[in-house]
């Protein structure tokens, strides 16, 4: 349940509140959402490779390192990195996590 305070917090860190997409779609919010989901994914994978393998930890950590920054560098705006992430993170989740056919 959404607050004042809870209004004012999310207002005070610049998110719209109400509702308001401002000029976003549905389809934007929904694709931006997808590709923060997506890359949250791959630190995930990286995280459960970490716990199995502690040999490889270091070079692992880097990687998931790498796709944190990704995420915290996530633009909601560019559509053409939204698309790519949608597009291409499916399979990298499949590969880092070793199913077989990635």
């Amino acid at each position: 349940m959404n607050t004042p305070a809870d209004g004012d917090r999310a207002a005070a860190n610049g998110a719209r509140t109400g509702g308001d997409l401002g000029s976003w779609s549905e389809e934007n919010v929904d694709r931006y959402e997808l590709a923060r989901r997506l890359i949250n994914a791959v630190i995930a994978a990286y995280s459960t490779r970490i716990a199995a393998d502690a040999a490889a930890g270091a070079e692992l950590r880097a990687e998931q390192a790498h796709y944190a920054a990704v995420l915290r560098q996530l633009d909601p705006t560019d559509d053409a990195e939204l698309a790519r992430i949608v597009r291409e993170y499916p399979a990298l989740i499949r590969q880092v996590r070793g199913d077989a056919g990635a």
